[in-house]
């Protein structure tokens, strides 16, 4: 339950500042996450919210929330973003946050830091490729899981 409150605060941080200069954004995902014991795949969906920063520079906040399709473990994450701006539409960007893993041991949340890229493909549309490492996910949990967890997804979104 605290998780559930987690996210739905963060996703309403994200979506009431959408009347402050910047864009808003909805997401769908799906991709893989890893460590040394096994891979899972991953479908889900994000919300967020950029501003510019300057002509060049943006910084962003985004929810996530994914699920394994095989129905075992799930992924809440709430990060920060940051990067230049090419062009009008697309970015590179770094994030760092929080990550709940709410089926993954005896501890459930997490670090996470990581990198992509968005690419526009119009005025609304974007492509998107991103990386995640949860550092810290190699300890202290009761399945004997070993390695820190690496996540990429891809996704297909829409500004507001």
């Amino acid at each position: 339950m605290r998780i559930l409150s987690l996210l739905g605060t963060i996703i309403l941080a994200a979506t009431s500042v959408s009347a402050i200069a910047g864009e808003t954004k909805g997401e769908i995902r799906g991709g893989g996450i890893a460590n040394n014991d096994g891979a899972a795949l991953l479908v889900g969906a994000g919300i967020g919210h950029d501003w510019s920063v300057g002509e060049k520079l943006f910084i962003g906040v985004q929810a996530t929330g994914e699920v394994d399709v095989g129905g075992s473990t799930g992924i809440i994450a709430g990060v920060g973003r940051f990067g230049p701006k090419l062009g009008e539409r697309s970015r590179l960007f770094v994030l760092g946050g929080v990550a709940a893993l709410p089926d993954y041991g005896n501890k459930s949340m997490f670090p996470v830091v990581g990198a992509g890229a968005e690419i526009g493909f119009g005025k609304k549309l974007y492509g998107k490729l991103e990386y995640r490492i949860f550092p810290g996910s190699n300890e202290d949990h009761s399945e004997g899981n070993s390695g820190s967890l690496n996540q990429i997804s891809i996704g297909l979104g829409m500004r507001f």
